[in-house]
């Protein structure tokens, strides 16, 4: 799947990020195909696809010559992602009035977690619930975390001279 991927890129996608999201949000995938190539190690990966016999795409075969030691070079912010197959670094931009909450997470802005769910300071004022349990079952956990983000926003929301009277 991932050689698959490195092959189709410039046909079915202008970046490497947008494929890596497709596979996770739509089909539920943990990593995306370039993502899962930088986690093994982009050269321990084309060493064992060559010792198979199989044929590295060019894309693959351009970022091993150049030195980097990934496609997306994991461990850097999310937005800092690059489009190799082009051959020039271009920094890929959020889409405007999109919000990544991957992004938001990797930046420090979950403010509070549970197994069933997340809650993550969006801005101004808002604090988005992510469920992450079993098929998104509503549970105690999640119920929670809930009730936290209210009680969270009614903190935030109450003027301070209210508060102090309380």
């Amino acid at each position: 799947m991932c050689l698959y991927a490195a092959r189709r890129v410039p046909e079915i996608s202008d970046n490497v990020v947008d494929v890596d999201r497709a596979m996770r949000w739509g089909f539920a995938w943990e990593l995306g195909p370039f993502e899962i190539m930088d986690a093994i190690g982009l050269r321990a990966f084309a060493g064992q696809a060559r010792k198979e016999g199989r044929t590295l795409p060019a894309v693959i075969e351009k970022v091993l010559a150049s030195g980097a030691k990934g496609i997306l070079r994991i461990g850097e912010r999310h937005d800092d992602r690059f489009r190799y197959w082009q051959w020039w670094a271009k920094k890929i931009e959020e889409p405007k009035g999109v919000i990544i909450l991957k992004s938001l997470k990797d930046a420090g802005r979950e403010v509070d977690r549970n197994s069933g769910a997340s809650l993550i300071d969006i801005g101004d004022g808002v604090v988005c619930c992510e469920f992450h349990a079993k098929m998104n079952a509503i549970g105690a956990d999640l119920i929670a975390m809930l009730h936290k983000g209210l009680k969270r926003l009614r903190r935030i929301s109450t003027p301070w001279s209210l508060q102090t009277r309380r």
